[in-house]
């Protein structure tokens, strides 16, 4: 349980962070409480996320990060 309020806090707040109405100001600290957050949910050795994406034959990063509602930069 604890494992998903991690994932949705980022998934949440990456959603927020690609608002085009917030000012460079809030974007700042958006992505000041969002570092954080990608260190232990993505680059955890915790296993937080989703067991590894197997892509099939025509997939892109944007297709594969629209599916799973992350930036295509995150699977990069």
């Amino acid at each position: 349980m604890e494992d998903r309020k991690w994932r949705d806090a980022l998934s949440t707040l990456t959603v927020a962070y690609e608002d085009t109405r917030l000012s460079d100001d809030e974007r700042a600290q958006l992505l000041d409480r969002l570092d954080p957050l990608a260190a232990k949910v993505v680059y955890s050795t915790e296993n937080l996320l989703e067991p590894p994406y197997e892509p099939r034959r025509g997939e892109t990063l944007m297709t594969i990060a629209q599916q799973y509602q992350v930036p295509w930069q995150l699977l990069q």
